[in-house]
C-alpha cells in the first residue's frame, strides 16, 4: 500500500462519498454485508448514502451519520408494475447522483447493480458491481444471465467475495475483478456449559435457494434416533408457509420451530449448541461464518462457492452434499453423540478464519481498491 492510499485510509483530509443501493436494509446475509461496510466508512469519516428498493419495519442497525433514501413505489405491496418501479428507482438514483457526485456507486446484488448502470447512464462515475451468489446457478435463465453479464463487463469494476467468483468473470472481461469477503463481527465463543450438543439453529432467508425443506427433513430423521433436539430456524420468505406445513405433516411441530426474523444474530447463536446450513448454492454465506466464529459445531451443505473455504469436512466440521437428507441426519447424529469431537472442530474452525474477516483489514482493502479506480 503506497503512502497516498494509507493516508487515504484512515485519513479524513481523503474524504470520499460513496452511494450503496440495495433492495432493503434487513432480511439477508448480503444487506447485513453491505450496511456493515458502509456503518464503517462512515465510522471513518467518508460520506454514505444508502438507497433501499423496500422499507421492511425489520431493518438492520444503520450508523450515525449514514444517509438513508427510499424507493418511493415499494416491490412488496403491490400497485405499481414491475418495469414501473424499475424506471423510478433508477430516475431516482441518477437524481441522487445528481445531487451529489459520489466517487463510488455499489449497488449490491444483480438486480439493484442492472438498475444503477442504466440509471447512470452517461453520467461519470465510478461504478462498482457486486457479485454475492454462486454467479452461474444465483442468475437463472440465459436471456437473464446475458443482460447481467453484459452489464458487470460494463461497470468499472466488479467485487467478489470468493475466488470462484472472480475466476467467472475474470473469463468475460478485463475490467477490474477484485475480491473482498464480508466483514463479520468478532465475538466471543457461545456459552455452552453443560457441553452437550441439543439445540441447533439456522438462519436464511424462507427460499429454494436455502433448501430449508431438506433440512427439515432431515432432522426429522434424526429426532427418530434422538428425541431430546430441538432445530430453531431464523428467517423469513416466500416458503414460510409451505415449511410450516411441512412440519405439521411430519408432526414435529414440538421440536422444529419457525422463529421468524431474526435482528440479533449473536444472541441466538449464543442461545444454541449448534449450526445447520443447507443451501443449494451460495456466494459466501455471513450466517455459516458468524457460527464459525462463534465457535459453534457446524453442518453445511457443500455447495460450489463458500462452505469449502470455510468448512473441511471432518476437520472444522461436517460437510454433506446439496440435497442429501440421510447425509444431513447422520450428521446431526454424530454432533449430538460426539459432543467433544464437534466442539474440538469448531475451535479449530474458528482459528482458520477469524483474522480473514475483521473489519479493519477488509475496509482498508475496499478504500485501496476504489482509490485505485479513482485514479485510473
Amino acid at each position: 500500500m503506497g503512502d497516498e492510499t494509507r493516508a487515504f485510509c484512515g485519513n479524513p483530509e481523503y474524504q470520499r462519498s460513496f452511494l450503496f443501493v440495495t433492495y432493503a436494509l434487513g432480511g439477508g446475509g448480503a444487506e447485513r454485508a453491505m450496511l456493515r461496510f458502509a456503518n464503517a466508512l462512515a465510522r471513518r469519516g467518508h460520506v454514505v448514502c444508502i438507497y433501499s428498493y423496500e422499507r421492511l419495519g425489520t431493518e438492520y442497525e444503520v450508523a450515525e451519520g449514514v444517509c438513508v433514501r427510499y424507493s418511493r413505489l415499494s416491490r412488496i405491496s403491490g400497485g405499481a408494475g414491475k418495469l414501473e418501479k424499475y424506471i423510478e428507482d433508477a430516475r431516482a438514483v441518477r437524481s441522487l447522483f445528481y445531487q451529489r457526485h459520489f466517487d463510488f456507486v455499489i449497488p449490491f446484488c444483480t438486480e439493484m447493480v442492472i438498475c444503477t448502470y442504466f440509471g447512470l447512464l452517461g453520467m461519470n462515475g465510478v461504478l462498482v458491481a457486486t457479485e454475492r451468489n454462486n454467479p452461474t446457478d444465483g442468475c437463472r435463465g440465459r436471456i437473464k444471465r446475458l443482460i447481467r453479464d453484459d452489464v458487470y463487463s460494463r461497470c468499472s469494476a466488479i467485487w467478489t467475495q470468493n475466488e470462484a467468483q472472480a475466476s467467472y468473470y475474470r473469463r468475460l472481461t478485463n475490467r477490474n475483478v477484485f475480491i473482498i469477503p464480508n466483514i463479520v463481527e468478532m465475538t466471543p465463543k457461545a456459552n455452552n456449559p453443560n457441553g452437550e450438543i441439543r439445540r441447533f439453529m439456522t438462519i436464511g432467508r424462507l427460499a429454494d435457494q436455502k433448501n430449508q425443506r431438506m433440512m427439515i427433513e432431515g432432522f426429522a430423521k434424526a429426532l427418530e434416533v434422538h428425541s431430546n433436539i430441538t432445530l430453531d430456524i431464523f428467517g423469513d420468505g416466500p416458503l414460510k408457509e409451505e415449511l410450516g406445513e411441512l412440519i405439521h405433516s411430519l408432526g414435529v411441530e414440538g421440536s422444529i420451530s419457525l422463529k421468524g426474523f431474526c435482528a440479533d444474530v449473536y444472541r441466538e447463536l449464543d442461545r444454541h449448541d449448534a449450526f445447520c446450513f443447507s443451501s443449494n448454492y451460495e456466494g459466501l454465506p455471513n450466517a455459516l461464518i458468524e457460527a464459525v466464529l462463534t465457535e459453534l459445531p457446524v453442518v453445511t451443505t457443500a455447495f460450489e462457492t463458500g462452505s469449502r473455504e470455510i468448512i473441511v469436512n471432518g476437520e472444522t466440521g461436517h460437510l454433506v452434499e446439496c440435497g442429501d437428507t440421510e447425509a444431513f441426519a447422520l450428521a446431526v447424529c454424530e454432533m449430538v453423540e460426539e459432543p467433544t469431537e464437534a466442539f474440538r472442530m469448531a475451535r479449530t474452525a474458528r482459528m482458520g478464519i477469524e483474522k480473514k474477516y475483521c473489519e479493519s483489514s477488509l475496509v482498508d482493502s475496499l478504500l485501496t481498491e476504489c482509490e485505485r479506480l479513482r485514479n485510473e
